[in-house]
């Protein structure tokens, strides 16, 4: 059985025969971000599609190819489209079966990325952007990197893979948060939701609560309403602080209390 770590330190190999075309690129010598994006992809996938895709890598090797050179020459397409048009001849050919399993997939991962940033908006903004459209000059977008990536598949992988986006998507399962969760888990995190309330923090998007001084500010989440989400900070108040963030505070009220009636 092959393992992940097997996976990852074959790509890494293959990652190393990249030549960018501005000199060696920074992330070709940062292994440990490399694993964790890689291994939190691979963590989602069933075993029998790992297997496939690292047979896909043995092969192209014993062939002289690596299909992370071939990977970014694809992403060209979209990038840079005339470059990409004098390479072609140079890449495998893909057919239209290829093809429509190559769109297949990257319309489900776009669908699930979507839901993911509606939930998560400050965490999925720690990625790369959505759609070509909306990535910057020297961004690449989650469609172009996907299909970029895809196409390297051989046919028996992406039928595989595409085999696997119908069953998540039967049973609900969005792959785009089961990834993140391992990125997250990574970091030493419970997941998505708690990297979604750091980043909150930082952001000034996140609620600070304020409690009495007789209490602990610590492992109140309790004391507010669910309406304002999760709220994970606490502080204490006092006269000095009101003039610096009096306006900012928003006072819930307080139920009266009252002595039971006597008997």
């Amino acid at each position: 059985m092959t393992g992940i770590a097997d996976i990852v330190a074959e790509e890494w190999r293959q990652f190393q025969q990249v030549n960018n075309e501005g000199g060696r690129a920074s992330c070709q010598d940062n292994f440990p971000e490399f694993r964790r994006q890689r291994e939190s992809q691979f963590k989602a996938w069933p075993e029998e599609l790992r297997e496939s895709y690292y047979q896909d890598l043995t092969e192209a090797a014993k062939e002289g190819r690596s299909l992370l050179t071939e990977k970014y020459a694809y992403m060209m397409r979209e990038t840079a489209p005339e470059r990409f048009a004098a390479m072609e001849h140079l890449l495998p050919p893909i057919d239209a079966e290829k093809r429509g399993l190559v769109e297949e997939i990257v319309a489900a991962h776009l669908e699930w990325a979507e839901a993911f940033a509606a939930e998560f908006p400050l965490y999925a903004a720690t990625g790369r952007p959505l759609r070509a459209a909306a990535a910057f000059p020297g961004e690449t977008a989650i469609e172009t990197y996907a299909r970029g990536e895809l196409s390297t598949y051989s046919p028996r992988t992406l039928r595989l893979y595409a085999d696997y986006i119908r069953r998540c998507r039967e049973q609900g399962v969005n792959l785009t948060r089961e990834i993140r969760d391992n990125i997250a888990r990574s970091l030493g995190l419970t997941g998505s939701a708690e990297a979604e309330e750091i980043l909150a923090r930082f952001d000034g998007s996140g609620y600070v609560g304020i409690v009495p001084h007789h209490v602990i500010p610590r492992y109140c989440e309790g004391m507010f309403p669910a309406s304002y989400g999760r709220v994970i900070d606490f502080m204490h108040v006092f006269d000095e602080d009101m003039e610096i963030i009096g306006d900012a505070i928003e006072w819930l009220p307080v139920t009266e209390a009252k002595l039971a009636d006597a008997e």
